[in-house]
């Protein structure tokens, strides 16, 4: 998309600002996983330049962090040269066990609180910080809110690997609700390890080495029952994929509530891998590939065209509907 929808534009997006903490460990920082998650970073922020954010600023506390906000602003250049975005990195200093999210909200909220003190008028002190950004005791207004800090009415706090879907016919009713004074929680989607996505590389794998193809095929769903039905949901049509509410499939003694896959022993990890997490059976065995994977054998997958092509699930164990057609409502 080279240009966002003329509905994203005149709703509160246009008005909003992107603060996106990051924090790699030491660790991952020496292996080549870094650049994965510089690659997560920079669809992140395609997928805010896409709905039409004007500004996105990137909170880490070192220079590993900056480097990996330096790339992905690069690989962004391309996006930019059809439509501008404001890109910041912003270096907080600090230890790294410190909560990276906590020390950007806080550092994000003096930004606010210095530019309201400095003059009650946001519009003369816009002006006053492109003239004299040094001004400011802390320094910090200009770096977190940009040239003109009184655009912002609204904050979009995210995590640097979410890659944010809105429907264009919903950016209106989204606005209405900002306008009212509430605040806005997206679907947290989760990808699903599945065969749908890496059939390619499967049947590559199998026609070199068997072992290695069935490795792979233990750590995937199949494409068969129940798990072959796969939504595929296009936001630009109008389609949407509704919360069912406190309904919890998964917990069958009370599917009132999620279940506590790590209290009761299930898994200790997300509840959409524990079924990945064994491996103690035959795969080749329909009934023990079921019994495996029983809680992800309740829900619905949906994929969104436009994302990454992955299969996806509620991350909260609710229940995500689809519904399709330019007329979709949750209503």
């Amino acid at each position: 998309t080279s240009l966002p929808s003329l509905t994203y534009v005149q709703s509160a997006i246009s008005s909003t600002i992107a603060i996106l903490p990051i924090h790699i460990s030491s660790d991952i920082a020496a292996t080549q996983g870094s650049y994965l998650l510089v690659l997560e970073l920079t669809a992140t922020i395609a997928s805010l330049w896409n709905v039409g954010v004007p500004r996105v600023v990137v909170a880490g506390i070192d220079d590993k962090e900056k480097v990996m906000a330096r790339q992905a602003f690069a690989l962004l250049q391309e996006h930019l040269d059809i439509r501008f975005m404001e890109l910041e990195y912003i270096s907080m200093g600090g230890e790294e066990e410190k909560l990276v999210p906590k020390v950007a909200m806080v550092q994000f909220q003096s930004a606010i609180r210095e530019f309201r003190r400095l003059d009650g008028n946001g519009v003369e002190e816009a002006e006053r910080i492109r003239n004299s950004p040094r001004e400011s005791n802390y320094n910090i207004t200009p770096s977190w809110l940009g040239d003109d800090p009184s655009r912002w009415q609204y904050i979009y706090f995210s995590e640097p690997d979410l890659i944010l879907h809105i429907r264009p016919g919903a950016a209106s009713a989204l606005s209405n609700e900002l306008k009212r004074g509430n605040l806005l929680n997206a679907h947290r989607l989760q990808p699903i390890p599945h065969m749908h996505q890496f059939m390619d590389v499967y049947e590559s794998a199998a026609a070199v080495n068997l072992s290695a193809a069935l490795d792979l095929q233990s750590k995937l769903l199949p494409e068969l029952g129940s798990f072959a039905s796969i939504h595929h949901l296009d936001a630009s049509s109008g389609d949407t994929c509704c919360d069912q509410g406190l309904f919890y499939p998964g917990h069958v003694d009370d599917p009132s509530k999620p279940l506590a896959v790590r209290r009761t022993g299930k898994c200790n990890t997300n509840w959409v891998f524990c079924g990945f997490s064994r491996n103690d059976g035959d795969y080749s065995d329909w009934n023990y590939v079921l019994e495996k994977h029983d809680l992800l054998v309740k829900y619905p997958f949906i994929l969104l065209e436009g994302g990454t092509g992955v299969p996806l699930v509620h991350a909260g164990q609710r229940v995500c509907t689809p519904r399709r057609g330019p007329t979709a409502s949750c209503k």
